[in-house]
């Protein structure tokens, strides 16, 4: 299938969802609120991640 045919195929349509996950989605509320907390040593409860929130733990508690 080419590429302007997929979801996220174009640049505009990524800029697109972007905006959408940013402010429909309220990422643009969780990047200043961080609900995150250790409920034991391998558990953990948060709001809904980010790609970004995601890659920063992977880095911090590999």
């Amino acid at each position: 299938m080419p590429s302007s045919k997929l979801p996220l195929g174009t640049p505009f349509r990524r800029l697109k969802a972007r905006l959408d996950n940013l402010l429909i989605d309220h990422e643009i509320l969780r990047m200043a609120y961080r609900n995150f907390y250790e409920l034991s040593q391998t558990v953990f409860r948060s709001n809904h991640p980010s790609a970004a929130f995601l890659a920063k733990l992977q880095k911090n508690m590999v």
